[in-house]
């Protein structure tokens, strides 16, 4: 997936921002139909259990997403729900975001350009407002003679609940309790 590098200036340090991404489910099937689908009873349910997920900002796989879906629909395949999931990667209205295990996960991305900190214990992920400077860009064209499309910063960590178990001595699940249910819990 290409992403342009931010208009915005560099922050020196991380800032957390939270609150619902500006996608709905009106937005994924205007998506949809951008590319000539159509818009069917098993798109929508797609597009409203995304939207769902926007609100939350909540990080899921395939696999839990279309489990959830099954719910409402127990005819919907799971080639359905992964051909509409790659179309949308392909309108960057998703982001897959890779682990350092191999493993990976989506997340449904706003208009804005975003970077994502996760926490290699829980999974838990938030937007972060930081980007490289556009002079690490430039020291890179120059360097290689490649011209810059697009990048994606990936950062790993522990949140500070999973760090304090640790911290203690205790195991975790991975799982935060307030974690639990619907599609909040899309792990």
């Amino acid at each position: 997936m290409r992403k342009q590098p931010s208009a915005e200036p560099a922050s020196e340090a991380p800032r957390t921002f939270k609150g619902p991404l500006p996608i709905t489910a009106e937005t994924i099937l205007q998506a949809f139909g951008a590319i000539g689908l159509r818009s069917t009873e098993q798109r929508r349910l797609i597009a409203q259990g995304l939207a769902t997920l926007a609100e939350t900002g909540r990080s899921f796989t395939i696999k839990r997403f279309w489990q959830q879906l099954k719910f409402e629909d127990a005819d919907i395949g799971y080639a359905t729900v992964y051909r509409a999931l790659d179309v949308l990667l392909e309108s960057e209205l998703l982001v897959r975001l890779e682990f350092p295990d191999g493993t990976h996960r989506y997340r449904v991305q706003g208009p804005r350009h975003q970077h994502y900190l996760t926490c290699i214990q829980c999974r838990q992920m938030v937007a972060v407002r930081i980007c490289l400077p556009r002079r690490v860009f430039a020291r890179v064209t120059r360097e290689t003679g490649f011209t810059i499309v697009g990048h994606s910063l990936e950062l790993f960590g522990r949140c500070p609940r999973c760090r304090e178990v640790k911290e203690e001595g205790r195991k975790t699940s991975g799982l935060h309790e307030k974690d639990e249910g619907s599609f909040d819990s899309l792990l």
